[in-house]
Formats: C-alpha cells, sequence, structure tokens
C-alpha cells in the first residue's frame, strides 16, 4: 500500500512539475472576449474574472484586446470550456499554443449554484483553487515596435528576429499594452457627467472627473460617501479606494463596471 501511494505522489509531482516548466516556458496567455457556451462578450465577467485569476496566480494575461505587440508563438491561449453536467455547472480551463495544441488542462471547478452568473463564476472561481500548486512565473514579455497579427491561432507564421527591434518587459502585473487596449478601454468608459450604478441592493454614483471617475455610496439620509478614484494607467483601469489601496477595474461594453479586489471581483450594474 505504501508503495502504491509513494509512486502517486511520484506520479503527481512529476506530472505538476511538468505543467509548471510547460508554462513557464511561454511568456504571456490571451483570454478570448467571449466564451463559446455564453452569450455576448465579457458575460457575467467571466472573461475579465478569468484574466485576474491568471494574473494572480503569475501569468501575463491580456484580453484579446489588450495584447501587445508579441511574436504571436510566444503565447498561449486560454478557453474555458462547460462540460456536461446534470445536477451542477462544471468548467475546465484550457492552455492551447498557436498551433492549437493543449499545453495544460486544469481540473474541473464545479458549483451547485442554480443561477448561471453565479454558478459560472463559482465554478470558475473553484477552478483556480488549483493553481497554487505551480508555482508559475512566466518568462520575460518580448514586446516588438512592429505588430505582430495574432487574430487567429491557426496561423503559426512568425517574422525572424530582424524584421522586428524588441524590447523586453519584465514579468510583473503592470505591463505597458498597445495603444489599441487603451482605445478599446476608453471605448468602454461611460461618457456622461453622471452615471447610477447599483450592487447588493446599495445605490452608488459615478462621477467623471479631469482624473478619470469618482465612485460614491448613495446613502440613506441622501449623503454621498467617496468610496474611491478611477483612473486610466499604462497597465489599464485602476480604482485607488480612500485607505490608498489599488485595484484593477474594468468597464465592458454595457459599462457595467467591476472591481478585482482579492479574491472576490465587485461588481457595479449601470442602471440605465
Amino acid at each position: 500500500m505504501k508503495n502504491v501511494i509513494s509512486v502517486a505522489c511520484f506520479l503527481l509531482l512529476t506530472l505538476l512539475g511538468y505543467a509548471q516548466q510547460s508554462l513557464n516556458d511561454y511568456s504571456y496567455v490571451v483570454v478570448p472576449e467571449q466564451y463559446d457556451f455564453v452569450t455576448g462578450k465579457d458575460r457575467y465577467q467571466l472573461n475579465s474574472m478569468t484574466k485576474f485569476y491568471l494574473k494572480k496566480h503569475g501569468f501575463n494575461a491580456f484580453l484579446y484586446s489588450e495584447v501587445p505587440n508579441v511574436m504571436k508563438c510566444d503565447g498561449l491561449y486560454a478557453d474555458v470550456i462547460k462540460e456536461n453536467a446534470i445536477l451542477n455547472t462544471k468548467l475546465v480551463l484550457v492552455l492551447k499554443d498557436c498551433k492549437d495544441n493543449i499545453i495544460f488542462k486544469s481540473n474541473e471547478g464545479v458549483s451547485k449554484f442554480k443561477e448561471w452568473e453565479a454558478a459560472y463564476q463559482d465554478a470558475l472561481r473553484d477552478i483556480f483553487k488549483s493553481f497554487n500548486t505551480l508555482d508559475v512565473s512566466q518568462k520575460d514579455i518580448v514586446v516588438y515596435d512592429q505588430k505582430e497579427t495574432i487574430s487567429t491561432v491557426d496561423d503559426a507564421t512568425t517574422k525572424s528576429d530582424s524584421q522586428s527591434t524588441a524590447v523586453v518587459k519584465k514579468n510583473t502585473a503592470v505591463v505597458t499594452t498597445s495603444s489599441d487596449a487603451k482605445t478599446t478601454t476608453l471605448a468602454r468608459m461611460p461618457t456622461t457627467q453622471y452615471a447610477n450604478y447599483t450592487r447588493n441592493g446599495k445605490s452608488y454614483l459615478l462621477r467623471k472627473t479631469n482624473d478619470g471617475f469618482s465612485l460614491y455610496e448613495d446613502t440613506e439620509t441622501a449623503n454621498l460617501v467617496l468610496q474611491g478614484k478611477i483612473s486610466l494607467q499604462e497597465a489599464g483601469l485602476k480604482f485607488t479606494d480612500t485607505a490608498a489601496n489599488s485595484y484593477d477595474a474594468y468597464f465592458d461594453e454595457a459599462y457595467n463596471l467591476t472591481i478585482f479586489k482579492d479574491n472576490t471581483p465587485e461588481t457595479y450594474t449601470v442602471q440605465r
């Protein structure tokens, strides 16, 4: 019995070591704007949540619209797949290379929630519970001054290094994005001076400022209490609360706001 347990532990450690080595051979991960099992871009914030959790676990992760000028085959391409299940919701995450080969497949993320948004978000969080054992630290990102097209994973053609000048970006959560990413981010930001939001039954007011936005809670006594400020930086939108804590922020196409605090994203729904 002890020999069986020893062999099983050895195989598990070997597989984890192989996965870590393979994942660390790549410098970034591209997350699609939409998954096949839902309709609409970033539905239920699943895509932006995937990016958030990948970054948290050592990956240089980008939504498709945010990818800088990089060689296509230097990166991996994420997809979340819904598996058949009757009594619960099951999701798995796969990472493929530029030739569509599966480099990594996660454990199943399972949720027993009945409501779709809660179920999908819960199952996605469950996927990443096992990522702590991977200890990923991806390679430095090589950003080129000549735009490389990564529109499909079928086209694995790469240009020689002599055709482009490369700039190495260190492996950190803050990575300079392309001008296209800034354009997309700006397009998703509210354009009105004031916008009303709700979250967990509470009302909030988003006020446009010269530097970005200020977020206030509209209390029952009709007082506005400042929650923090949102600014556009090189790495994307950042929310800084009144205690000077900084978090990633994201507006979807409907102008709903998500602030990625710790393990639980906070989503504020815009009111029309």
